[in-house]
C-alpha cells in the first residue's frame, strides 16, 4: 500500500469532500485503513487501520450499531457474502443507525469502487445521512393526502390536545402479549398487532429495518404503511383497511408490493383478522405479511428447519468458527413409492421418517429436512457415534415401519463431513457433502461415506482447495483453461478433431488434477455455468482451426448434471448462434454415468441435438455395466473405446478379439469407432486392420494448451 500512498492521498481527499470517512480494503488479505480529513487544517489522517476488516467490523457491530440494525452487518457484511456480492456486481449501499453519544444517527456505507483488473482493493465511503433520512421519514409519515395530525412528529402534540386518545398501559400490555404470541409461531413473516380503539400498533423489528418505517410502535400505522406501497396497490389497501376498521369485514387477505429500504419493491401477501370484545366491537387487529422475496426457515411438511435454515446455520457455524459434523441422510428409490401409493402417502412416509430422526437423534444435534427425500443433522458427535446412529437408523427402516397400516421398507444413503475449516462457505460444504452422498448411493450400497478432507502434499485442505476452485467460477472462470488432445483418421492419420479437456491452476495450488475437482463440481449448482463456458470456449478455439482444417470436429464432454437442466438444448443452440459455429463440427461426449438420468430424457436430448446437426459420442465404452444397453437405447454417431481395452493389444489375443466385437457392435448400430489410448506404432498397426474410424492417444500427442496445439498441428501437417 505504501507504493500507492500519494495516489491514495489525492483520491481520499477528493472522496472526503462528500464522505466522513473512506475505507481502503485489500480484498485478498483483508488489511485496511480508514481515512478522514481534519476540517481546520485540511490534512489527511488515518483514523483506523487493521489486519482484518471483516473481523474488526464484526467485533464493533454490537458496540456501536443500533440494535435493530445489527442484523444488516451480520448478514450482508460477512466476508463471504460481501465478496460474493462484489463478484456478482450486486453489492448494495447499507443504511444503518450508528450510536453517537447514546443517540442512534443514520449513516450509509457505500461501495465507491470494487476490485477491477489489476486492482485488488475495494473502497467504501461512510456518510452521515441523518437529516436526509429524518426528512424522508417525516414525508412518508405525513404524505400529502393524509391529515397532518397523524404525522409521527405531531403525535405528541395531538395526544396532549386530546385529538388522539392515548393507549392505556393495560391495553399496551395486552397488545405486547398478543404480539409475542404471534411472533412465537411465525416463520419468516412480518408480524403486526393493532389496538383498534386507539389506532396504536406494534410492528416487528424486521419490518422496521427492511421497509425503513419510522418505529416499532406507531399511531395511525395504516396511513404510514400505505405510503410504502406501490402506487397501483395503495388505493386497494386503504379501501380494505376502511372495511376492516369500520366492521364491514373481519379479515384482510390481499397481496401488495411494498418498498424496502433500498427503494426496490417486494411482493407480500398479508393476512389479518379482527378480534372482537364481549360486545362484538372491533378490539384488536392482528396479522402477518409474508415477504415472497424472503424464504421461510421451516419445512411445512415435517415442521423441521428447512434447507434455507440449514444453509443459514452452516454459515453461522463457519463465521463463528464452531467445529462439528454434518450428516446427510436420504431415502433411495422414493419415486417408486410415490408411483405405487401416491404422493399423499409418500408425504406421510417423509413425515414419519422426519419424526423418527428427530426423536432418535434430535437431542444430539439440530435436524433439518432438505430438498426431496434428504434430511440433515448438524451435531458435535464424533464420527464413531454418527456411524452407530446411522447403523441404528438404517436397521430400523430396513426392518420396516408401519404407515397407515402398510409395512414400508426403506433403503437409506448417507454421508458425513467434518466442519473444521472456516475458510470456505456453506455452498462448498454442501457440495462436498453431496459428493460423498452420491458415493454412498452409487458405489457403497448405502453405507455411510465420509468426505475426506485430506491434507495434501502442499499442506492444504481438500475442501479449502475446492472452495477456491468453486469461487473461480464466479470470478469469470479465473484459473480454468482447456487442453486439446488430437483425434486423427485411422487410415490417413490426418488430423480430424480434438477432445477438449478441462483443467484448473493457480499460483497457490499449481495444476490440480481434474479427478480432484470435477466429480465435486458436478454436484454443485454452478457446474452448468462452467459447462456453458467450456462449450463456448471450445467452439471459439475450434473456429480458428476450421479455417485451415475444414474437416475438424471438436469434442466436448458432458456431465449428467448439465443434461438434467431443462434448458440445456436451448443453451447449446444459443451458444452455437452466438459463436456462429457450424453444429456438424461439434461432438458431445456422454459417459456411461449418464445412466443415472431418465433414459427417455437422454434420448430426447440426443435426438434434438442430432436434429440440429450436433454429433453424439459415447465415451469410455465398455467400462460400465450398462454400456450395451445404452447403445441399444440411444442414437450415437461415435463410440469411443476406453484405453483400458487396448493397453495390452500387442501381446494379448483376447484384447484383439474384444476390440473386434466392440467394432462389430458399433457398426450394428450405425456408429463409428474411435479408440483411445494409442501409445505405440504397434498398437496403431494392429488397429488399422480393423474397421476403426479414428485414433486418439499419446502416440500422436498428449493434451495440449491451445497455442501449443496450433503449433503441433502446423508441424504435424507439414510432416
Amino acid at each position: 500500500m505504501n507504493n500507492d500512498r500519494e495516489i491514495i492521498n489525492q483520491l481520499t481527499k477528493t472522496l472526503l469532500m462528500d464522505y466522513k470517512g473512506v475505507y481502503y480494503v485489500n480484498a485478498i488479505t483483508n488489511k485496511y485503513i480508514c481515512c478522514s480529513v481534519d476540517e481546520a487544517s485540511q490534512t489527511l489522517h488515518i483514523i483506523q487501520s487493521g489486519d482484518d476488516f471483516f473481523k474488526d467490523l464484526a467485533e464493533d457491530v454490537d458496540k456501536v450499531i443500533f440494535e435493530a440494525d445489527r442484523h444488516i452487518f451480520k448478514q450482508d457484511m460477512t466476508r463471504t457474502n460481501f465478496l460474493l456480492q462484489l463478484e456478482k456486481g450486486t453489492a448494495k449501499n447499507i443504511e444503518y443507525r450508528y450510536i453517537l453519544d447514546g443517540t442512534p444517527v443514520y449513516y450509509t456505507l457505500r461501495l465507491l469502487k470494487g476490485p477491477c483488473k489489476g486492482n485488488e482493493y475495494f473502497i467504501l465511503g461512510v456518510k452521515n445521512i441523518d437529516d436526509e433520512v429524518r426528512h424522508r421519514q417525516q414525508e412518508q409519515a405525513a404524505p400529502d393526502d393524509m391529515p397532518q395530525e397523524i404525522s409521527q412528529d405531531a403525535i405528541g402534540d395531538k395526544l396532549a390536545q386530546g385529538k388522539i386518545t392515548p393507549i392505556p398501559e393495560e391495553r399496551k400490555i395486552i397488545l405486547d402479549r398478543l404480539f409475542e404470541a404471534l411472533s412465537a409461531v411465525s416463520d419468516g413473516s412480518y408480524i403486526f398487532v393493532c389496538d383498534v380503539r386507539h389506532d396504536y400498533s406494534r410492528w416487528s423489528k424486521a419490518t422496521v429495518a427492511h421497509f425503513n418505517i419510522p418505529s416499532e410502535y406507531m399511531y395511525c400505522a395504516d396511513k404510514v404503511w400505505s405510503e410504502k406501497l406501490h402506487p397501483d396497490d395503495k388505493v386497494t389497501f386503504m379501501n380494505a383497511m376502511k372495511d376492516v376498521f369500520s366492521g364491514r369485514t373481519s379479515s384482510l387477505n390481499m397481496q401488495y408490493r411494498a418498498m424496502r429500504f433500498d427503494g426496490q419493491y417486494d411482493l407480500c401477501t398479508c393476512h389479518g383478522i379482527i378480534l372482537r370484545d364481549a360486545n362484538g366491537n372491533c378490539d384488536y387487529f392482528c396479522g402477518s405479511a409474508k415477504n415472497h422475496s424472503v424464504h421461510g426457515r421451516i419445512d411445512q411438511l415435517t415442521g423441521l428447519r428447512n434447507q434455507y435454515g440449514f444453509f443459514e446455520d452452516i454459515q453461522w457455524a463457519l463465521d463463528n468458527k464452531k467445529t462439528g459434523r454434518i450428516m446427510l441422510v436420504g431415502i433411495s428409490k422414493f419415486s417408486e413409492i410415490n408411483e405405487i401409493y401416491g404422493y399423499d402417502f409418500g408425504n406421510k412416509i417423509l413425515q414419519n421418517f422426519g419424526r423418527y430422526i428427530f426423536k432418535h437423534t434430535g437431542y444430539k444435534g439440530a435436524v433439518y429436512r432438505l430438498d426431496g427425500t434428504k434430511f440433515a443433522i448438524i451435531t458435535r458427535c464424533d464420527l464413531q457415534e454418527l456411524k452407530e446412529m446411522y447403523a441404528e437408523l438404517r436397521a430400523a427402516f430396513r426392518a420396516g415401519s408401519s404407515v397407515e397400516g402398510r409395512e414400508i421398507i426403506l433403503d437409506l444413503n448417507a454421508s458425513v463431513i467434518n466442519v473444521d475449516n472456516f475458510n470456505v462457505d456453506y455452498r462448498t460444504v454442501y457440495s462436498c457433502l453431496n459428493f460423498a452422498y452420491a458415493e454412498s448411493k452409487q458405489r457403497k450400497q448405502g453405507d455411510l461415506v465420509e468426505f475426506c478432507n485430506n491434507i495434501s502434499d502442499e499442506n492444504k485442505h481438500r475442501i479449502e482447495r475446492f472452495h477456491v476452485i468453486r469461487a473461480s467460477i464466479m470470478k469469470e472462470y479465473s484459473g480454468f483453461y482447456l487442453l486439446y488432445q488430437p483425434v486423427v483418421d485411422s487410415r490417413t492419420e490426418k488430423l480430424i478433431g480434438a477432445e477438449a479437456l478441462l483443467r484448473w491452476r493457480n499460483d497457490e495450488y499449481g495444476v490440480v488434477p481434474p479427478d480432484d475437482f470435477i466429480p465435486l463440481l458436478e454436484k454443485d449448482p454452478l457446474f452448468p455455468d462452467l459447462g456453458e463456458w467450456i462449450i463456448k470456449t471450445a467452439l471459439l478455439d475450434a473456429k480458428k482451426i476450421l479455417e485451415k482444417c475444414p474437416d475438424f470436429t471438436v469434442n466436448v464432454n458432458l456431465s449428467y448434471t448439465q443434461l438434467e437442466k431443462a434448458d440445456f438444448v436451448d443453451m447449446v443452440e444459443r451458444v452455437l448462434n452466438e459463436t456462429n459455429y457450424p453444429p456438424n463440427h461439434l461432438c458431445f461426449e456422454i459417459t456411461e454415468r449418464c445412466r443415472l438420468l431418465d433414459m427417455e430424457l437422454l434420448k430426447n436430448i440426443s435426438v434434438n441435438l442430432r436434429g440440429k446437426g450436433v454429433r453424439i459420442a459415447l465415451d469410455d465404452f465398455g467400462t460400465g455395466f450398462s454400456s450395451i444397453g445404452i447403445v441399444k437405447s440411444l442414437p450415437f454417431d461415435y463410440i469411443k473405446i476406453d484405453r483400458s481395452f487396448v493397453r495390452s493389444i500387442e501381446i494379448d489375443g483376447k484384447e484383439r478379439e474384444l476390440i473386434k466385437s466392440f467394432v462389430g457392435l458399433a457398426l450394428t448400430f450405425d456408429a463409428q469407432v474411435c479408440v483411445e489410448g494409442i501409445e505405440t506404432a504397434g498398437m496403431r498397426d494392429i488397429l488399422q486392420s480393423y474397421n476403426v474410424h479414428s485414433f486418439q492417444g499419446y502416440y500422436y500427442a498428449k493434451p495440449l494448451e491451445f497455442k501449443d496445439f496450433l503449433s503441433w498441428k502446423d508441424n504435424y501437417i507439414s510432416d
